[in-house]
């Protein structure tokens, strides 16, 4: 009958009656669902009551008023019929925990209040306001259901995108709640991780400074087994180990640039050879030191510096050692590329070969 249902040009009617009701109902069956929707507690404010009465046993009270009063007390005179008396142990005459009825006569005693108005009770304009707050809850979802019936198919379809939303909604908090729950995991094993990782390179630091100073100890050990020139022998007792060498510059190549750079000097060479492990991932690796002079052969002690990874890093081969003329160690062990010093000549050849420069070794073993 609204005026959005009629044809203005036919004046008829859009949708029939018929459909009309039966859209109507159906909105408002879906008004507590739409309260639901709402966040409302108007449905809390309603109730509904039904109460069903025992008609199975009956009993019957015949009260008699004496007509002698005394002051403000009356004489009732209560008949029960004990026959028709029902108690919880469904015994007939005797109620629960009381005396035998017997069907005789009980006189009670009626105190009659004084006269005058009665005082007002704390809990009636509770009980009025109450009474209040139910009748405005009803009238309000009468409202509702008189207008979702009047909005009809636009109230349900408003309603069914609002369930819809609702939906989309909780998944959308679901999948941020998972989202969050993993970023905080990501971030919660980024932070181990980074902790684990400092306390590895904090571990690595102490190792690589303890690692320097066997280093220094066994340097100072393989020059003073060494054959050197007096000279040398008075620099080692005053403290010093030579002069010559230079100081340590690279961190993760300690014996890089401490002598001179060169491999050859002095008619001597150090040379090396690399070759694949049978242990994955590791080298064969032999250091040499030859002579390339055949008026000068070798014939001092040689000492070799390492990377300070090795045990030892400083060693000496002395001249009973050698094998064809050459100070070898062929028994060494890399999983990739250093630079070697070697020192001869009692201190005065200083040889310097770095590993990663040689192209002839794998690839694999200059780049690490």
């Amino acid at each position: 009958m609204l005026s959005a249902n009629i044809d203005p040009a036919t004046k008829q009617q859009i949708q029939s009656t018929g459909h009309c009701i039966l859209i109507g109902i159906g909105a408002t069956i879906l008004v507590p669902l739409f309260l639901q929707i709402a966040q409302s507690n108007l449905l809390d404010n309603i109730h509904a009551s039904f109460e069903l009465q025992d008609t199975s046993a009956h009993v019957t009270v015949k009260i008699a008023v004496d007509k002698k009063k005394k002051a403000d007390t009356d004489t009732i005179i209560v008949k029960i019929d004990p026959s028709k008396i029902k108690n919880g142990n469904d015994t007939p005459g005797k109620p629960n925990g009381g005396p035998n009825v017997g069907g005789g006569e009980k006189k009670v005693s009626n105190n009659k209040p004084p006269k005058g108005p009665a005082p007002d009770k704390p809990d009636d304009k509770a009980k009025v306001a109450g009474k209040d707050d139910g009748l405005r809850a009803y009238l309000i979802f009468m409202a509702y259901c008189f207008l979702a019936a009047a909005a009809g198919p636009r109230f349900i379809n408003n309603l069914i995108d609002n369930v819809i939303k609702e939906k989309q909604i909780d998944n959308l908090k679901q999948q941020k709640a998972a989202v969050t729950a993993e970023k905080d995991k990501a971030e919660a094993e980024k932070d181990a991780a980074v902790e684990q990782k400092q306390a590895i390179e904090k571990k690595q630091e102490l190792q690589t400074i303890e690692n320097r100073v066997r280093a220094g100890k066994e340097e100072q050990q393989a020059l003073k087994t060494a054959s050197f020139a007096p000279l040398m022998r008075e620099t080692l007792a005053a403290g010093a180990v030579n002069p010559e060498i230079g100081p340590i510059t690279v961190s993760d190549d300690p014996q890089k640039g401490r002598f001179g750079g060169k491999s050859e000097a002095n008619g001597r060479a150090l040379k090396a050879r690399v070759e694949k492990s049978l242990i994955p991932e590791f080298y064969n690796l032999s250091i040499w030191v030859e002579s390339t002079d055949d008026t000068r052969p070798l014939d001092s002690d040689v000492v070799f510096y390492l990377h300070d990874s090795f045990r030892p890093a400083v060693f000496t081969i002395k001249p009973e050692d050698f094998e064809n003329g050459k100070a070898i160690d062929d028994d060494l062990l890399s999983y990739g590329a250093f630079t070697v010093g070697a020192v001869t000549d009692d201190g005065n050849t200083l040889l310097e070969l770095d590993l990663a420069e040689d192209s002839g070794f794998p690839e694999k073993f200059r780049q690490r």
